[in-house]
């Protein structure tokens, strides 16, 4: 009965993990995160089916049984190392910033998935990491606990690098991809760990299985919350998160609303061209959540060239002050580039009572086509 349980509790999450990458080949994401992502499901439903077949085999007796149960035994062990070293790089790719890089940086990440399998060959002979007895069971060796601690090596670095940024403010607007990303790495590590002492117990399946289910539910959350482009907010989340601010209003600040458009954007795309166009939208994107994110600020692109940032502020000098320092970021960035990047913003100071989003964009929107006005007449 408990075999049972464990073999239908393992093809359960190969179908869970079948069914994802179904619906991620379905969807709009990008290629290279749809290979990606099937490829940690790939490994993740490889393992789960060697672990079937050995819960199957282990004990039976077949012709060359013993031979099978340890070539099952070895491919578990081997697969699990495989399974680790992808997962740490499936990580680096769900946080763009960082970077496994190439060469001998990349092979140093390979060490101990490359050790393993060596290892996990040798204990065929050996017994190092396992061992099949004359009755065909599967038995631990001396050195299950170095496989174990390699092969969760990399989930824990998963976790580890994940967490550690959470607490960066440059990394303010991937706050819950991060979350995703830890996630990622400590729950399998915690199945894995689990699995040793509970050996009749699918832990490692669920884990893992959870853990590609919060990160493909993440990934779903940003196809319909972030920008593409810009990895900003979008139209929606702005609604969302303006509704819920105009519904809750904290009467010790100031809820103001900063509606920007990109000058010359225009001109860009026709001398430079729409990539450049488009690579001009995220160093500006990247500007706004270096000096608005540790703020606070919620940032959002809304189309095109139009960007919206909502805050509440202690005092509304403030307002200025945060335009100053935005024109200065963009006048530096804008040293690095043939063309010039620089912003015209209009802001607006949500009423107490009454006011709704139409009226908050309304009068932004007022101020901005005054700003717009007065520059083009200075020209």
């Amino acid at each position: 009965m408990e075999n049972g349980l464990y073999i239908e509790t393992n093809l359960v999450c190969v179908c869970i993990l079948l069914i994802l990458v179904y619906v991620t080949w379905r969807g709009v994401v990008r290629e290279t995160e749809q290979l990606v992502f099937s490829n940690i499901c790939f490994h993740s439903m490889l393992i789960f089916i060697i672990d079937v077949l050995w819960r199957i085999c282990d004990g039976q007796r077949f012709p060359l049984a013993h031979t099978v149960n340890e070539l099952l035994c070895a491919a578990y062990f081997i697969q699990a190392a495989v399974l680790g070293y992808y997962w740490l790089r499936y990580s680096y790719f769900l946080d763009p910033e960082r970077s496994m890089g190439h060469g001998v940086k990349r092979f140093s990440f390979a060490i101990p998935m490359i050790l393993l399998i060596v290892l996990n060959i040798a204990s065929i002979w050996t017994g190092w990491v396992f061992y099949v007895d004359d009755n065909n069971m599967y038995h631990r060796g001396p050195l299950i606990y170095l496989q174990l601690a390699l092969a969760t090596s990399y989930l824990l670095i998963t976790f580890v690098g994940a967490w550690l940024n959470l607490f960066s403010k440059h990394k303010y607007a991937q706050k819950s991809k991060l979350v995703a990303i830890s996630v990622l790495g400590i729950l399998p590590f915690i199945g894995g760990v689990a699995q040793l002492p509970l050996a009749g117990v699918p832990v490692f399946c669920v884990c893992v299985t959870f853990g590609l289910l919060i990160v493909f539910m993440e990934n779903q959350h940003q196809l319909i919350s972030i920008d593409p482009l810009t990895h900003l907010n979008n139209r929606n989340q702005l609604n969302y998160f303006l509704d819920a601010k105009l519904n809750s209003r904290n009467s010790e600040k100031h809820l103001v609303l900063f509606v920007m458009d990109l000058d010359y954007f225009k001109q860009i795309n026709d001398k430079y061209g729409h990539m450049e166009g488009d690579r001009s939208l995220v160093i500006l994107s990247n500007v706004l959540k270096r000096v608005l994110g540790p703020r606070g600020f919620f940032i959002a692109r809304i189309g095109g060239d139009e960007f919206v940032t909502v805050a509440e502020l202690d005092y509304m000098a403030k307002a200025e002050k945060v335009m100053a320092l935005l024109h200065s970021a963009l006048e530096t960035e804008s040293e690095k580039l043939p063309y010039k990047i620089s912003l015209s913003i209009g802001y607006a100071e949500c009423l107490p009572v009454g006011d709704t989003i139409p009226d908050l964009f309304g009068r932004a929107d007022k101020e901005l086509y005054k700003i717009k006005a007065q520059r083009e007449d200075k020209r």
